[in-house]
């Protein structure tokens, strides 16, 4: 292995998911953050994005903990990180990637993180020009490259059509 003979101690020394805390999600999550923050201008809500894949056990649903904890860990820690979590949620939601139902009085109880990759092709496919050129063809590429199948126009109004007609909060 390639890795093993660059470095002879990296079975030790790097993290490994049979020690528990991993989780799983797409490899464009990195790169659909920073098209996040591209769009939001300075409410930053890339990191949160992230954050809350962290959160997902692979079927897609997150129970918010504590809001404070997350907006915490998505790094807004002024004395308005709440504050902040609560306006960059509604950009996530507004922008179509998330679901989100209520617990009790809070707003984010519960999320349903949708696929990402269905959301920026319709935002591509519907609203030319809201998703960077630039950023297009890169991501395209990184979907080929990690071998995620972007969905076609057609793919794009059904997923718009489902996405729309069963959730109830919306």
């Amino acid at each position: 292995m390639k890795r093993d003979a660059l470095w002879p101690d990296a079975s030790g020394v790097v993290f490994s998911p049979a020690s528990g805390g991993w989780t799983q999600m797409p490899r464009t999550i990195p790169m659909i953050a920073s098209l996040i923050d591209e769009l939001c201008g300075r409410d930053k809500a890339g990191r949160l994005y992230i954050t809350l894949w962290a959160y997902e056990f692979g079927d897609g649903f997150v129970e918010v903990p504590d809001p404070a904890l997350l907006a915490l860990e998505a790094g807004y820690v002024t004395n308005r990180a709440e504050r902040s979590f609560h306006e960059r949620m509604g950009i996530l939601r507004k922008l179509g990637l998330l679901r989100t139902a209520p617990l009790g009085l809070r707003e984010f109880g519960f999320l349903l993180l949708l696929d990402p990759h269905h959301v920026i092709a319709k935002m591509h496919y519907k609203k030319p020009g809201s998703v960077p050129s630039h950023w297009w063809t890169a991501f395209v590429a990184r979907c080929s490259a990690v071998g995620i199948a972007l969905p076609s126009k057609d793919e794009v109004a059904l997923f718009e059509e489902l996405a729309t007609a069963v959730d109830p909060f919306s």
